[in-house]
Order: structure tokens, then sequence, then C-alpha cells
């Protein structure tokens, strides 16, 4: 008798104990583990755009280079040499400056399109400088110091060519700045990135004696030199651009 006893209490803790922990189971919160699989997972955290480039020639590099350089949304500016054709060598400065290589003076343009768009970038061009000089800009003449945009796509050269049209409303006038499209860009020597920072007593000589702030003040008003902010900016055909010079 005591060991059927026995045996019924021990089949009645076991079934109990099954019971509570089979109970505790089902009330108790999912593990993380639980969670990850049971649960849709979370939606991850949005990826940074990739950077874009953009090219353009207005003059002299340094000029273009400082003017963009500060502006929200670019992270880099390059001063270089665009143009001509895709399979041409690496010119020199010395080269580019004789004007028979087919390169102008140009920067390339590094930019979050999350931050600044491709049309605020032609603003900012337009505002740096002089459309209507076919025979270089400022005080730099030459077929190397024209300016240009440089269109790597459909789009750029949409948006370019709505911008150009737009100049050329706001003035009435015909604009000689030419898009072309995209080829080579050689990054310049060292010692002319930067310049604008690294000389800046003779950077800021070059450019009083180049007459290249007086001359875009005379077309652009209160539109030259344009920045970029967090505000919409101007519509070109109420607003634009002149501007560049290279070096002496």
């Amino acid at each position: 008798m005591k060991k059927f006893l026995l045996l019924t209490l021990t089949l009645t803790l076991v079934g109990f104990n099954a019971y509570a922990t089979a109970t505790s189971t089902q009330n108790s919160p999912p593990s993380a583990s639980d969670m990850v699989d049971a649960a849709p997972m979370a939606a991850s955290a949005p990826q940074q755009a990739s950077p874009k480039f953009a090219v353009f020639a207005g003059g002299c590099f340094w000029c273009m280079e400082s003017e963009f350089s500060h502006q929200k949304g670019v992270s880099d500016v390059t001063s270089g040499y665009a143009g001509s054709d895709e399979n041409a060598k690496q010119p020199t400065y010395e080269e580019v400056g004789t004007g028979t290589t087919g390169f102008k003076e140009a920067i390339s343009v590094t930019y979050d399109p999350a931050v600044i768009s491709y049309a605020q970038l032609l603003d900012i061009f337009w505002s740096n400088v002089d459309p209507f000089d076919n025979s270089g800009q400022f005080c730099d003449k030459g077929t190397q110091y024209q300016a240009a945009i440089f269109v790597s796509s459909p789009d750029e050269r949409k948006l370019a060519e709505e911008s150009l049209k737009a100049v050329e409303a706001k003035f009435s006038r015909t604009v000689a700045t030419q898009i072309l499209q995209q080829m080579a860009f050689y990054a310049a020597e060292d010692y002319h990135q930067d310049y604008y920072e690294k000389n800046k007593e003779r950077y800021e000589q070059y450019k009083q004696g180049c007459g290249r702030d007086n001359k875009l003040e005379g077309i652009w008003g209160d539109d030259a030199k344009k920045v970029i902010t967090d505000a919409p900016i101007t519509a070109l055909p109420e607003a634009a651009a002149p501007a560049a010079t290279p070096a002496p």
C-alpha cells in the first residue's frame, strides 16, 4: 500500500511540475532569439546616398574651387583639366596654358545629392562666371579658360540646358558658356590644390588684379557668388552665376 501511495504521489508531482513548466513557458515574455525568429526584422537604418561628381570649367580653377568648397553638401573639390577626348594623356599646367591641348582648367565637385542637388550646383556655377565671354574668363583669355558645363548623363544635360536657357531669358542675351560631354578629367598638380587657402595673399592679389569680383557683381548683382542655404534658392530666371579665372 505504501509503495502504491508513493507511486501515486510521485506521478502526481511529476504531472503538476510538467503543467507548471508549460504554463510558465506560455506566460513568460519571449526571449530575444524568439523575437528575432517570430517578428519581422526592424527596418534597417537608411543608408547614405553615394556621392556624385560634377565637372565645371569657369576660368581659373583656383577661384572656382574656392567658391564650391564651402558649400553645404560638397565634400571635396579638385582642381584639374577637363575636355579633349577620353584617350588623351594627362597634361601639365604648362601644356594646358598653351591653349592647344583641348583641355580647360576645371574643377571636379564631389557632392551628396541628398544635401545639395545638381540644379543647385548649376546655380553656384552660373553665379561665378561671365556667361557671355567666349574668349575666356575675366583677365584670362584662351580656349583653356572658356566656361563650360561638362555633363555625364542625359539628366545632367537636360538640367544644364534648361539652366542655360533660363540665363538667356533673364538677360535677353545669347550665352557663350558651353555644355560639353564629360570625357577626361585629370587632377592638376598638387600645388594647385586648395591654392586659395595655402597661398591666401597671392590668391587675393591675383583675384583682385583680374577684376573677378567687380565683374561678377556687375553682371549678377546680389546673385553673384551664390551660397546655397537651407532656404529655397532663387529660380535661375531671377538669379544666376558667372565667374572663374586661372593662375598667372
